[in-house]
């Protein structure tokens, strides 16, 4: 037998808690943003232009670097050899562009044209690159998965293994373009980078044909109230002040069908406010004034909306509308803060990765893949000089503290901070310098003294000490004046 608990307050007089309730009328409906109008929205919005650009923007802002330990000439030259490959393909502009693409439209792939001397349609052999020749930004309009990953002891399992490439191309003479599809062809996976947004679990990959959704699909209703509101402040701004003249009998003169009175009336009275800028009026039966429309609350009330556009964008008023905060000692540090560890966060999720594979391929051009290598990112907080001198300071004191209690060594303070050529608060022991020098203490300790030769010539006595018989000079001057 099936029991049915019922827990929570309910009133069966006014529907409280009930089916009669209007609360429980509501219904959710999911916006579905097709590419098409999420491609308007980005050209004809400004708050959706910054909804989409303004994070990719942030990730790429300062850029990365590659590092590698211990590297001698040879994987140096490689690391160089792959940056500079990087900034001849685009490699940040190309990252940014597909982020764009990922926000906006659900999803978007890089394709990497490696030459590797195989078909596109087979995996990518790194142990054959010889050149990268492009990377090709594309839209999940221009890709559809042809097979997929279906071993679940894959790591890719659940990804597409092989998309079938149909790219766009615009032509046109500056006035018109037309859009045609160029020659369509099938590449494996390990041939593309690949970027999502809103993807709440793997069927979403499956019904989205290996992308997901667009962020419109969360937050337009929320763009939608906030440039509404604002497009009636624009509305009642035109007609902030109206005026309002009162006719004597004019409810009389509509009822007998005297309309033309009334607007000879009105006329003659437009007439003299613009050439006279006076008014003339019956002083029984007219009376003109003009109401104004209050906007007290108006600012307070967009100012939340703004709240809420930024909430829904997960970034600070400050970055999203470039205003600074309200209040007393308000700064918005702390928000931006928070805002660009998020940032952060996604490079390392979302950015690492993709840059891992592009840059074991173009390693591959030079020779093969260095040990110990990643990519690191610039911070995108930035310290004023103040701010940085203080710094310097701190860090300073604490490598003083350090050597004075034997827990760092002076060569490896100056090394690590300035060993690079670049002031670095990264500090690194040096295991072999250590070893070095606890050798050599070790030596010097278990080193003998070289002995003393017994014949070697005694110096004279200075005056007053004695001359080794136990009588001083003056001793015996005493005892030769007693004889």
């Amino acid at each position: 037998m099936k029991h049915t608990h019922l827990d929570g307050w309910y009133n069966v007089m006014t529907g409280l808690g009930t089916s009669r309730d209007k609360a429980t009328r509501f219904q959710f409906q999911r916006n579905y943003i097709s590419e098409m109008i999420a491609a308007d929205l980005w050209k004809g919005s400004f708050l959706c232009a910054k909804a989409i650009e303004i994070v990719p923007k942030e990730m790429t802002r300062k850029g990365w670097s590659l590092t590698a330990q211990d590297a001698d000439e040879v994987v140096a030259e490689r690391v160089a050899s792959a940056s500079t490959k990087a900034e001849e393909l685009s490699l940040r502009s190309k990252i940014r562009q597909a982020k764009q693409y990922a926000r906006a439209y659900g999803g978007s792939a890089i394709f990497i044209g490696a030459v590797d001397g195989r078909r596109y349609d087979e995996p990518l052999d790194l142990a054959r690159v010889r050149d990268v020749t492009s990377l090709v930004v594309l839209k999940p309009s221009e890709l559809h998965p042809v097979s997929w990953y279906r071993n679940i002891m894959s790591p890719r399992f659940g990804e597409p293994a092989m998309w079938r490439v149909h790219p766009h191309l615009m032509f046109g003479d500056g006035t018109e373009a037309t859009e045609v599809v160029g020659q369509s062809f099938e590449a494996h996976e390990s041939r593309f980078i690949t970027f999502r947004e809103g993807v709440t679990s793997r069927e979403d990959v499956v019904s989205e044909n290996g992308f997901g959704y667009s962020i419109f699909d969360r937050i337009l209703d929320t763009i939608r109230t906030f440039e509404t509101g604002y497009a009636n402040i624009s509305a009642i701004l035109q007609d902030f002040a109206q005026g309002v003249l009162k006719l004597k009998g004019l409810a009389n003169l509509m009822a007998q069908g005297d309309e033309a009175v009334v607007q000879a009336r009105l006329q003659a009275f437009e007439l003299q406010r613009s050439n006279l800028r006076s008014i003339l009026l019956d002083a029984e039966g007219e009376d003109f004034e003009r109401k104004s429309t209050s906007l007290t609350d108006y600012p307070a009330t967009l100012d939340r909306f703004a709240q809420l556009v930024a909430s829904a964008f997960d970034m600070p008023v400050t970055v999203l509308m470039g205003e600074s905060p309200a209040g007393l000692s308000a700064t918005g540090a702390s928000d931006i803060r928070l805002f660009y560890d998020r940032v952060s966060s996604d490079q390392n999720d979302q950015l690492t990765p993709a840059l891992e594979w592009v840059y074991k391929i173009l390693f591959a051009i030079g020779g093969g893949d260095p040990d110990h290598w990643k990519v690191s990112y610039e911070p995108l907080w930035q310290l004023t000089k103040l701010e940085e001198a203080q710094r310097r300071l701190a860090i300073a004191q604490t490598d003083q503290i350090y050597i004075s209690n034997g827990v760092l060594l002076p060569e490896e303070v100056a090394i690590s901070r300035f060993g690079s050529g670049e002031y670095s608060d990264h500090t690194e022991i040096d295991i072999e310098l250590r070893e070095a020098l606890r050798e050599r203490e070790t030596e010097e300790l278990l080193k003998e003294p070289e002995p003393v030769p017994e014949d070697l010539p005694q110096p004279p006595a200075a005056d007053g000490e004695s001359d080794g018989d136990g009588e001083s000079p003056e001793d015996e001057d005493e005892a030769e004046d007693e004889d």
